[in-house]
């Protein structure tokens, strides 16, 4: 799904980033800390008297807090610290970030841009937002996760590239910026050293090291991610030995349809294994009725099996769902409930949802421009809800035995039956992601239904009941192209047939002559649209009628040619 290109969305980065623009090395230049921003630091010596309790550690994959396990649910208000005052990123909270705080429960984890230039006032920093956030959440008793740069040019001047992450974040200096990044982080981090409001600093939103025409070398990113983490991160747990770090890297899927460049496939377990990388991240969008986010890898279940493979943690810092009206916001809430307890279950210690805005904005999904959480929407119950056990998934008290046929078009219209138990009237059925059209739901152990389109490849159906709690059937169903047949040539009175379809695929070909009917099986060998060939032998001068079709649960008709 790509948002529209003027969304707040698009413009931060998510998953349809606009093209990306050639990062320009500027000379390093000295340090620009005004005397009042070094008055303000604040002391190391009085940070360090503070309790170790009051701030979040990591133990092997998990968090810990004053001595016991810790997770935490949230919510990304990106504009916390942007919303006046030296400068504004994603627009005004009216008056700051407790209106929207005050709306939920207390005790969550909030994630905020904290980019260099927000804090830019003339020749010196003001960092009044910055402490104003820190103060009312800790009013609050939540945590915040400042993210110091950001991939793309959404407030944060010139995108991200692989010659930033080789050294430009060491020698550039970005448009509206003081310093390189390099030295920002140092600045920053030295300031709010030991702050136990601080959850967790992130290095880059959703960084990767793509050239300059978003391309990817992936040998070439992979090194430069390895070396920048350990260097940054490395220089942040110098300066600021209480708090963990999370690279913000991901794995998974980018809004090109490519892996995150320099975090494909086994690169992100080598990525995520760096010292200074403590918390891995991974962002959810696109799946609402998959608890687990995106059924094929590299996935969620992917990136917490690789993390926990290097004794690392990991969170999802962003999950979205569209609500494209007032009428959606209960059921979204639902489907947050359930992605947090399969999420929780499944290993991650921490879920942010995207995120939160001053008015909801109902428009078509794919240019929904901020997924938008308002006040009063129902999925704001859902914050604090971080235990495994919290809700029962449908998955308890449900099972989906078969679905058949277990295959079908691409092109949709397939008729399955789904047999299993726990079904309730109203429940709705979704393949590959995609909502199942006429769904009857013909007892609590049948529902009846057509698929909807699809993609070739093997996918997940999902039976949703009315409160919205799923059970899932991996690999359930497999979407091939239709098959057709044509004429390939002709000797004597004998046919050559060509057969069409998808590889592996079962084809049943069924020739009629003269009320005789013969049956033919083949099977799809290569390819995804050719395939084999089959003689009619012996026939005899007429009408010949034949039809194809899948092989499942019977014959099914088709496409049909006449032979004469």
């Amino acid at each position: 799904m790509s948002p529209r290109a003027d969304s707040p969305k698009e413009r931060r980065g998510g998953f349809g980033a606009a093209t990306f623009a050639v990062i320009i090395l500027a000379c390093v230049c000295v340090l620009a800390t005004s005397g009042a921003a070094r008055s303000a630091t604040v002391s190391r010596a009085s940070e360090a008297t503070l309790a170790k309790s009051e701030v979040v550690t990591r133990s092997g994959t998990t968090l810990t807090l004053d001595g016991h396990p810790f997770s935490f649910t949230g919510i990304n208000i990106y504009m916390a610290a942007s919303g006046g005052t030296p400068s504004s990123c994603g627009g005004e909270l009216y008056p700051n970030v407790g209106v929207p705080l005050s709306d939920m429960p207390n005790g969550i984890v909030i994630r905020f841009w904290a980019f260099q230039n927000l804090f830019v006032s003339g020749k010196s920093f003001n960092w009044s937002q910055f402490d104003q956030v820190l103060k009312i959440a800790a009013a609050h008793g939540d945590k915040v996760i400042p993210v110091l740069a950001n991939q793309y040019s959404y407030c944060d001047g010139t995108a991200k590239d692989l010659a930033w992450y080789e050294s430009g974040y060491r020698t550039a200096i970005g448009a509206g910026n003081l310093v390189t990044y390099q030295d920002y982080v140092s600045t920053v981090v030295t300031r709010y050293a030991g702050n136990p409001t601080i959850a967790m600093w992130q290095l880059v939103n959703e960084g990767e090291a793509v050239n300059s025409d978003r391309s990817c070398d992936e040998s070439a990113a992979l090194q430069a991610m390895l070396a920048f983490s350990n260097d940054v991160g490395g220089t942040v747990h110098r300066l600021d030995p209480s708090h963990l770090v999370s690279l913000g890297t991901l794995a998974g899927y980018s809004g090109s349809g490519q892996q995150w460049c320099g975090a494909a496939n086994a690169d992100y377990q080598t990525l995520m294994a760096s010292p200074g990388n403590d918390v891995c991240d991974y962002h959810d969008y696109g799946y609402p009725t998959q608890p687990m986010g995106i059924p094929f890898g590299p996935n969620l279940a992917t990136a917490i099996r690789m993390c926990h493979a290097v004794g690392k943690p990991i969170m999802v810092a962003e999950s979205g769902i569209y609500a494209t009206s007032s009428a959606d916001l209960a059921p979204r809430a639902a489907e947050f409930r359930v992605k947090l307890s399969a999420q929780f279950q499944a290993g991650v210690v921490g879920d942010l949802l995207w995120c939160w805005v001053v008015k909801p904005a109902y428009v078509a999904p794919a240019q929904d421009p901020d997924y938008g959480i308002s006040p009063g929407d129902p999925v704001l119950g859902v914050l604090g809800t971080t235990s495994a056990t919290s809700v029962t998934p449908l998955a308890a008290t449900a099972v989906i035995r078969s679905v058949s046929p277990g295959v079908g078009s691409v092109a949709g219209g397939t008729s399955i039956i789904v047999v299993g138990s726990g079904f309730e009237a109203g429940a709705t059925v979704a393949v590959g992601g995609y909502a199942a059209r006429h769904v009857r739901v013909i007892s609590r152990t049948k529902i009846v239904a057509t698929a909807p389109k699809g993609r070739v490849g093997v996918v997940s159906v999902v039976v949703s009941n009315p409160d919205h709690y799923s059970v899932t059937r991996a690999r359930a169903f497999r979407y091939v192209v239709a098959p057709s047949v044509g004429v390939s040539g002709r000797r004597a009175l004998s046919v050559w047939l060509r057969v069409f379809g998808t590889a592996g695929q079962r084809i049943a070909i069924r020739v009629v002559q003269r009320g005789h009917v013969r049956i033919h099986t083949v099977v799809v060998t290569r390819g995804r649209a050719w395939i084999a060939k089959l003689a009619a032998r012996t026939l005899t001068a007429g009408r010949v009628g034949v039809t194809v079709g899948s092989v499942a649960g019977g014959l099914h008709t088709l496409s049909a040619i006449v032979l004469k």
